[in-house]
């Protein structure tokens, strides 16, 4: 069904988010940004403390916002975030975007993965392994996605691939 379909790409462009951030954080502080590797491990830091706050308030958020307009609102917030950090090119700007893009994701899985349980006319265990398995494929391609593109246009350019997936959550319907 065309729900799961969008179900799917909306665990597939965050937790593609979730995998390159979580994966190069710290090298675009620690290597265009020069902050040195001891502090560039904060990238990674703040972007997990971001994604256990808000996992642990999601559900309250959810019940206030509501799922749709959280999700967008999230993608929004780390498109936008880590957007702007890229363009200024500063250690404190990637840090506070690294916690916008931890806080904008945080809710998002979880709530994918709700909706597509619930699924009308879909077993509960079909659409969360169908979502879940294009989710992961996404965290799992995250990382060299990054990486490769990097090698053609540099790290900073190639973190533009976690803004376009963080922005498409946005976009969808």
């Amino acid at each position: 069904p065309q729900q799961l379909f969008v179900l799917s790409l909306l665990a597939f462009c965050t937790l593609f988010a979730e995998g390159a951030v979580a994966d190069w954080s710290a090298v675009y502080l620690d290597g265009p940004l020069a902050m040195g590797a001891g502090a560039a491990a904060l990238g990674f830091a703040v972007f997990s403390l971001a994604m256990v706050s808000g996992r642990l308030a999601g559900d309250r958020v959810t019940s206030k916002v509501g799922p749709v307009a959280l999700t967008r609102g999230g993608g929004l917030l780390a498109a936008g975030s880590l957007a702007l950090a890229l363009i200024i090119g500063h250690p404190v700007a990637a840090l506070i975007a690294f916690f916008g893009v931890g806080a904008g994701l945080a809710t998002t899985v979880p709530i994918v993965f709700r909706a597509a349980g619930s699924h009308p006319g879909v077993a509960a265990g079909t659409g969360i392994a169908a979502v879940s398995t294009v989710g992961y494929i996404g965290f799992l391609a995250g990382p060299p996605a990054i990486g490769s593109t990097a090698e053609l246009v540099g790290l900073p350019a190639a973190l533009g691939l976690v803004v376009l997936a963080t922005a498409m959550m946005v976009l969808l319907p």
